[in-house]
């Protein structure tokens, strides 16, 4: 299949069409596949968008500087850009957000406090958005110097969106917060909207170039080069990156490189990220955080990068021994110098649409979860695996429906290790005993 980018299982892609409406304050309620399927649906403010009021925004360079260089109160300034155009926005400490890609081009930044992911600002790009009337009061408003329309339905006492116009046509930010929500944070979302900047104006994004080994590359107005090199070899192999003078060993023990990205940027500092292999086609990726004083190791990820590899958007892939042998896809972006991501599922890596999926026989009942309701999934049943939650020991997957043809159901499993030896239990049944035949591999 075409890759899945829309695997956000927190941050809300908040599309509204011209054929339904939204219904604000209703939980997401998250797919067999991992998909986020909607239900119905710091200190600085230059205007109350609490009590619907406009904005009245700084200079719209002068803001996209600022945030730049100080975010909002010394946070982080996060920034994504496609083929499509650019977002970049300045996020307050203690906020956290996820990249979402469509295939058709369009894009979001979806930010929220870190701990609660429940309620997003989504800021998009979309080349077309639609809107339903119904209950819609529609106002003129400024936000960073940009002209804008901002909605509300209901009557409420925030905005639902806001629209851009002009040369800003297509960008439009979304909220999915509630009354409660929206009284804590009104004010550290006003700092966000300050910050906005879109296209052309966006400053300050990484550059994602590869470094290869043994081809040294200069960065920065120090002249210094970075260089990544190999010592050793077969099992007995390690990787060390150097800058100038310094050197760390970013490895050892690793069977083969797989791959180097350097994250260049203005500022004191630039990452680097490291691919390694090892044997039954395992390997990770090391964070590396590069500035004048050294080179510091920050984070590791058990997956391997995939491919469209950004600061705020890398596809990871990793095995996963569950009910079976399975790729398992997730993305991760960079936040306070870790591996960052919204996504509790692994989704489950297929060829294409309905094709080439691995499938499990029941050979006897067993109770599942379908749409939140406990149903018996009946001894026969076929059973397509999307994807696997591990921390809530949940196994997604999609089957047919045995009461209309041609209707798919989906639902999970919850599974729990064995307490002795390898392997799993569903429901206290052994795995081995529950399936006609588990496709574990290597």
């Amino acid at each position: 299949m075409g890759k899945k980018k829309n695997i956000l299982l927190i941050a809300s892609l908040l599309a509204v069409s011209v054929a339904a409406c939204g219904k604000k304050g209703e939980n997401a309620v998250i797919g067999a596949e991992g998909n986020t399927e909607l239900a119905e649906n710091e200190e600085r403010s230059t205007g109350n968008m609490a009590d619907g009021a406009g904005t009245d925004a700084k200079g719209e360079n002068d803001a996209a500087a600022e945030g730049k260089q100080d975010g909002i109160n010394g946070s982080e300034w996060v920034t994504h850009a496609t083929e499509k155009g650019s977002i970049g926005v300045s996020l307050p400490q203690g906020w956290a957000y996820q990249v979402s890609e469509q295939e058709n081009g369009d894009f979001s930044v979806n930010v929220h406090p870190q701990d609660e992911p429940e309620g997003v600002l989504s800021i998009q790009y979309m080349e077309f958005f639609g809107i339903c009337g119904t209950g819609l009061v529609q106002e003129d408003c400024v936000v960073n110097g940009k002209e804008a329309s901002k909605g509300i339905y209901d009557g409420h006492g925030y905005w639902d969106y806001i629209a851009f116009s002009g040369k800003y046509e297509g960008y439009v930010v979304e909220n999915s917060a509630g009354e409660s929500w929206w009284q804590t944070y009104q004010e550290q979302v006003a700092g966000i909207l300050d910050s906005l900047s879109f296209g052309e104006e966006v400053k300050g994004a990484a550059e994602v170039v590869e470094l290869e080994e043994g081809e040294p590359m200069e960065i920065g107005n120090s002249g210094k080069e970075l260089c990544l090199a190999i010592q050793g070899a077969d099992e007995n192999m390690s990787i060390c990156l150097s800058y100038g003078e310094n050197e760390i060993e970013v490895a050892g023990f690793v069977e083969w490189l797989r791959e180097c990205y350097v994250l260049r940027q203005e500022g004191a500092y630039f990452y680097v990220l490291v691919g390694v292999g090892f044997s039954n086609d395992a390997g990770g990726t090391y964070l590396l955080k590069v500035s004048e004083e050294g080179i510091e190791k920050c984070d590791y990820l058990d997956a391997v990068l995939r491919e469209d590899v950004t600061q705020n958007y890398m596809e990871t892939a990793c095995k996963m021994d569950v009910l079976g042998s399975y790729l398992g896809i997730k993305h991760y972006g960079i936040l306070g110098d870790k591996f960052y991501t919204d996504e509790r599922v692994f989704e489950f890596f297929e060829l294409a649409e309905g094709t080439l999926r691995k499938q499990l026989a029941l050979i006897q009942d067993v109770e599942a979860n379908l749409y939140g309701e406990k149903e018996i999934l009946k001894k026969g049943t076929v059973i397509y695996p999307t994807g696997c939650d591990t921390e809530q020991k949940e196994f997604y997957f999609e089957c047919e429906d045995p009461k209309y043809e041609g209707e798919v159901l989906q639902g999970f499993l919850e599974y729990e290790e064995k307490n002795e030896g390898f392997g799993y239990t569903v429901e206290g049944i052994d795995e081995y005993e529950l399936f006609e035949e588990l496709p574990y591999a290597g």
